[in-house]
């Protein structure tokens, strides 16, 4: 680094936050025994397995510098994958195993089936974390920074994140802003759990959610 990017005691170095090495192979043998426990079941069974595993990782880490990592990862378990192939039939090439498991998916050669495709770590797109302001603070009736914050906010359920965004980080009950303190539901508007499609779904206050159902069973 230069020494305009680095702390005086540190010049010429910058921290890099990465997954440990004990995480990553922690990692690598979940993968690793769910391939071992599912090389008798069908693929879409295996992906169906692997995709969440895969996912939540991913997303813990999707702050650090991981994106060469994620790849690595992805060639890895290629690797386990094509194991795999070859206990379920010994006596085929490898090619003929790479045509039956392997698709074109985008600009890929992915796992999968046609009906279910195996999530790749690569897919996730880094994030940055973004420090909290140093003058900033939750009581400082900032709202449009705060609201732009939880918008980002990690911790937040991706659902909730697209309807602040869609909403404006306003409760369309009673038009106030959503703050970093609110305790925030997901309320179908047609009262149907199982319709989850964003245009059903509306991000509510906690207590207007309440005044919502209430008024919905008088």
């Amino acid at each position: 680094m230069g020494k305009y990017h680095a702390h005086k005691r540190h010049a010429g170095y910058k921290t890099l936050i990465q997954p440990s090495r004990k995480a990553v192979q922690r990692h690598l043998r979940e993968l690793k025994a769910l391939i071992r426990q599912y090389r008798g079941a069908p693929q879409a069974a295996l992906v169906a397995e692997l995709n969440p595993k895969i996912r939540g990782w991913t997303l813990y880490y999707q702050s650090s510098v991981a994106a060469r990592l994620f790849n690595k990862l992805d060639s890895l378990l290629h690797h386990k994958l094509m194991r795999w192939a070859s206990f379920r039939h010994p006596r085929k090439t490898n090619g003929w195993r790479y045509r039956r498991y392997w698709r074109q998916v985008g600009t890929y050669m992915t796992f999968s089936d046609e009906t279910s495709s195996l999530t790749r770590h690569g897919e996730m797109p880094i994030t940055r974390h973004v420090k909290v302001r140093g003058d900033k603070s939750p009581y400082d009736g900032d709202w449009v920074y705060w609201g732009a914050r939880l918008g980002r906010d990690p911790t937040k359920p991706k659902r909730v994140v697209r309807l602040l965004k869609q909403q404006h980080r306003r409760c369309p009950h009673c038009r106030l802003r959503f703050t970093a303190e609110d305790v925030l539901e997901v309320h179908h508007q047609d009262g149907n759990h199982a319709h989850n499609d964003l245009t059903n779904l509306v991000l509510l206050h906690a207590h207007c959610h309440d005044v919502a159902h209430s008024k919905r069973y008088q």
